[in-house]
């Protein structure tokens, strides 16, 4: 006479299961404080324009390998640090000449 067959087990697990890695670009993502504080001052700019999304998307990647370490042991820190402050630079570069003139507008009647 045959046995019914028993249903199969499932092996417990041994470990957790890997943490994902934060997805670029995406609210709700995994972040650290420098790549908090990037994606806090990007947002205060409102509407992106020309090719600020873009140095917007190369900030928050070099706030992200800062946040991660800097790579090598810490080794790349000095690089990161100097081409996101180069990136954020030239991000607010382009805005620098449409805020020059704060009274401008006083002259115009609404």
């Amino acid at each position: 006479m045959a046995r019914p067959a028993k249903p199969p087990t499932r092996p417990e697990p041994t470990q957790a299961p890997p943490t994902p890695a934060p997805i670029s670009g995406r609210r709700g993502s995994i972040s650290g404080p420098v790549e908090k504080a990037v994606r806090d001052d990007v947002e205060q700019l409102g509407d992106l324009v020309g090719v600020e999304p873009s140095l917007s998307e190369m900030a928050y990647t070099l706030a992200r390998e800062i946040d991660s370490g800097g790579g090598e042991d810490g080794r790349q820190l000095p690089q990161l640090n100097r081409e996101l402050r180069q990136t954020l630079a030239q991000l607010l570069e382009g805005r620098a000449a449409d805020d020059d003139d704060d009274l401008g507008d006083l002259a115009s009647p609404d």
